[in-house]
């Protein structure tokens, strides 16, 4: 299944190009993401990018499609994605993260 319009274009929007600093490598790819907002947001890129200066994360068993979906509600967009229960579904697995 495609990942829908507005959720691929995250991976250009503006906030994640400007801003990006960290690179997560998916199993299918890679997804730019603000590394001030995951540093704040997650307990785990919290520790984990306090105690390194990695630009690259290697985050295994995760897919883009997983990371764009979390990221379209973690970014202030207008309007803010709804997210089908399928999508959220597959947003769970990388959530904890």
């Amino acid at each position: 299944m495609a990942i829908p319009d507005d959720i691929a274009a995250l991976a250009t929007h503006p906030l994640a190009e400007c801003g990006a600093g960290l690179v997560l490598q998916c199993d299918d790819g890679e997804v730019a993401v603000m590394r001030d907002m995951f540093k704040v947001v997650s307990p785990f890129f919290g520790q984990l990018l306090s105690s390194t200066d990695e630009r690259v994360v290697k985050v295994p068993g995760t897919t883009r499609e997983q990371w764009l979906l979390l990221i379209s509600q973690l970014y202030p967009l207008t309007p803010l994605p709804d997210l089908t229960p399928k999508q959220l579904g597959k947003v769970l697995p990388v959530a904890h993260k």
